[in-house]
């Protein structure tokens, strides 16, 4: 694309959920209106903006695009929005092992699922059993 730089990216069940942030446009030409042009400071056209790509690995691992989104949620669409949810918050618990565990799911490692849900069941965590459920889905 262009100058984009990637924010954030989620990979989970095989999508990769990447947040990129656009620069923006900025011009120093300016259009009179009889046609002429005249320098100026740079007057900015279009804000740096985010945006969502939802994405998926090809066999060869090069990542295919599917799909931009406007927000965090729109793209969110492409993945069980619970799964996602629950996930994270896990992931930013802190308590060991639990978050690295669901940090590795967010980050592609899908056979983590079986460890997080062994962590959780010794923890006494009610999210065990629907962490269980999601390994052969």
């Amino acid at each position: 694309m262009g100058g984009e730089e990637v924010r954030s990216r989620i990979e989970y069940r095989g999508f990769l959920l990447i947040e990129r942030l656009y620069p923006g446009t900025a011009t120093d030409r300016i259009r009179r209106p009889d046609g002429t042009w005249r320098s100026s400071f740079p007057t900015i056209v279009c804000e740096p903006w985010t945006g969502w790509v939802v994405a998926r690995r090809s066999t060869g691992g090069a990542v295919e695009e599917l799909a931009t989104a406007a927000s965090y949620e729109a793209a969110r669409q492409w993945v069980d929005l619970r799964e996602v949810d629950v996930l994270q918050e896990l992931a930013s618990s802190g308590r060991y092992p639990v978050a690295p565990l669901a940090r590795a799911v967010l980050d592609g490692a899908h056979d983590a699922l079986g460890p997080l849900a062994d962590a959780l069941e010794e923890a006494g965590d009610p999210h065990a059993r629907q962490v269980r459920g999601w390994i052969n889905t």
